[in-house]
């Protein structure tokens, strides 16, 4: 579906000049930097996966994302569907669909449904094929009776869903969704949620996502890219992410007895007692252990570091 081998990509800055000698001297002379936004990107995404690119501001997510979509010139080195995306054949076009959770599609005066008539004249969609596909989707997203009203008039979570029906009614095989819940609330994101899972598992349409939304990666993404310093970090299954960098693990033990045991506690505050464990087979031998030694234990937890934490480690630079 997407193959992209050696890409390196650059924005072209200009630099003004204060003042209106500035600006004059500028219609003469300009000051131009060359910033790097990409460098060495190679990505490979088969049909049917959702994939989730992730990093700091500026790591080059949604750059990476326009090039994809053709919206910037990627020299070559980027092929979707067998198309070079830049070149925007009608073919390529009628294949990928985008949400920008920051720009609208949609004419703001006007019911949501002629905006997405207007993608169906622009996309040459049959009459008989858009009545099925707006009852599906409209039926899918909860939004059936919402149609005849104008966008203004909706709800952020309302309009969201309104977008990506206007990005689907004809039927790409591959989505971008950059950041689709901004502002949602939690009910919006988690009927998003299940629409979109139902839509990759009976369409088997592809989805790349960017989001600093946590909960859309968890909800969402079977992979995960990370970026950072322009380049791809990590690309692997979101599972075994979380797994390699889950290796501080802990169990939470309280009691109002000091805890006997040959294993060494992390931490001993108020009867909270830490123990530090690699995997289940030495997690189980310290409980077995400490339960048969001590009878006055009141509480015991597990606790595990989880994607945020992964993420946001990541971003700061601590990688372990």
């Amino acid at each position: 579906m997407i193959k992209i081998e050696n890409l390196n990509h650059n924005y072209k800055i200009f630099h003004k000049s204060p003042g209106l000698k500035g600006s004059i001297k500028d219609l003469f002379s300009r000051k131009y930097e060359d910033k790097l936004v990409l460098k060495n990107i190679n990505l490979k995404v088969k049909k049917g996966e959702i994939v989730s690119i992730v990093g700091k501001n500026g790591a080059g997510k949604t750059t990476l994302i326009k090039l994809m979509c053709g919206l910037l010139e990627n020299e070559g080195n980027v092929i979707v569907n067998n198309y070079n995306p830049y070149k925007k054949e009608k073919k390529f076009l009628k294949k990928i669909g985008f949400v920008f959770g920051h720009k609208s599609q949609l004419v703001w005066d006007l019911p949501a449904i002629d905006s997405i008539v207007m993608q169906k004249e622009i996309y040459v969609v049959e009459d008989k094929k858009f009545e099925e596909r707006i009852k599906y989707y409209s039926e899918l997203f909860g939004v059936t009776k919402l149609l005849t009203i104008p966008v203004r008039k909706l709800s952020l979570g309302e309009r969201i869903k309104f977008e990506i029906i206007s990005a689907l009614i004809y039927e790409p095989d591959l989505i971008f969704l950059d950041e689709p819940t901004l502002g949602l609330d939690l009910l919006a994101q988690k009927s998003l949620y299940k629409a979109l899972k139902i839509l990759n598992k009976e369409n088997k349409i592809t989805i790349i996502l960017t989001s600093h939304n946590i909960s859309d990666i968890e909800n969402l993404a079977s992979r995960i890219v990370f970026l950072r310093n322009k380049e791809i970090l990590y690309d692997m299954p979101l599972d075994k992410f979380i797994k390699k960098f889950n290796k501080n693990k802990e169990i939470e033990i309280i009691s109002n007895k000091k805890i006997i045991s040959q294993y060494k506690f992390i931490n001993n505050k108020e009867n909270i007692n830490l123990f530090s464990y690699e995997n289940e087979c030495e997690m189980e031998e310290i409980l077995r252990e400490i339960l048969e030694k001590n009878s006055d234990i009141t509480s015991i937890k597990t606790r595990e570091i989880d994607l945020t934490e992964v993420i946001l480690n990541l971003m700061s630079g601590k990688d372990e």
